[in-house]
């Protein structure tokens, strides 16, 4: 008897624990971001923004001043497999390819296009 009244507890217990609802709800972790400041540096060339990754470790598209299009890429492979996950490859034609090596071994790719 003393069993069952025990292994009832313990499985009202875990229910209780478990719930998200009502006075027993989980507390819930909010998250919160601030704005960050732009980083300035040469974007002219995908080498530069190339540099920019590499140096920053923002992987993200800077832009191309050049009204074109803008492609960013990364691989742990190759510079060649970097390239090729770039957005647009294969889509457009590409003007200037740059690549680079972040610190953690992965490659990084720029291509512009037209």
């Amino acid at each position: 008897m003393f069993m069952r009244y025990a292994l009832g507890l313990a499985a009202a217990f875990g229910l209780v624990c478990s719930a998200d609802a009502g006075v027993f709800r989980k507390t819930r972790t909010v998250v919160t971001t601030t704005q960050t400041a732009q980083v300035k540096g040469d974007t002219s060339s995908a080498a530069s923004v190339v540099n920019l990754i590499v140096t920053t470790g923002r992987f993200r598209h800077w832009g191309n001043p050049n009204g074109g299009y803008e492609g960013i890429g990364m691989s742990a492979h190759s510079p060649q497999a970097a390239i090729q996950n770039c957005c647009f490859w294969g889509k457009r034609t590409p003007i200037d390819i740059a690549t680079g090596r972040l610190n953690n071994g992965m490659y990084v790719a720029v291509v512009r296009y037209r």
